[in-house]
């Protein structure tokens, strides 16, 4: 019962570039929340704000690619979901001790999530 529930929801897009995109930018998205942030010495506020910024960023073009691939979201539907679950994130992140929610999280988690949803527009063409 939960399978065939689970199955009508799931419509693999056929173009399977949007599930390479999706690997590529969720390795990027990951290298960038600890990598990243650990090899480059942020001394200024500039780089302490945009080290912290670009995750969101990545998340955003990688949820965008995800929704595509898996549901055969369309590129706007795909950007409004990428974003809503980002801000989300941020929401949850102000009842949090050890973290940080900010304006510049929601403005990368938007830039994210709109190029994530051009490059699907140019793709689907």
């Amino acid at each position: 019962m939960f399978r065939d529930a689970f199955s009508k929801r799931i419509n693999i897009n056929d173009n399977k570039n949007f599930l390479g995109l999706t690997i590529i930018f969720f390795i990027i998205w990951m290298l960038s929340v600890s990598l990243l942030r650990d090899a480059i010495q942020a001394n200024t506020p500039l780089l302490t704000i945009l080290l912290g910024s670009v995750p969101n960023l990545f998340a955003g073009i990688t949820f965008v690619f995800w929704l595509t691939y898996i549901v055969s979201s369309k590129a706007i539907n795909a950007f409004m979901y990428s974003f809503v679950i980002l801000v989300i994130g941020e929401v949850i992140q102000l009842f949090m001790d050890n973290q940080s929610a900010d304006w510049w999280d929601l403005l990368a988690s938007f830039l994210g999530s709109s190029s994530g949803a051009l490059v699907v527009r140019i793709l689907e063409k």
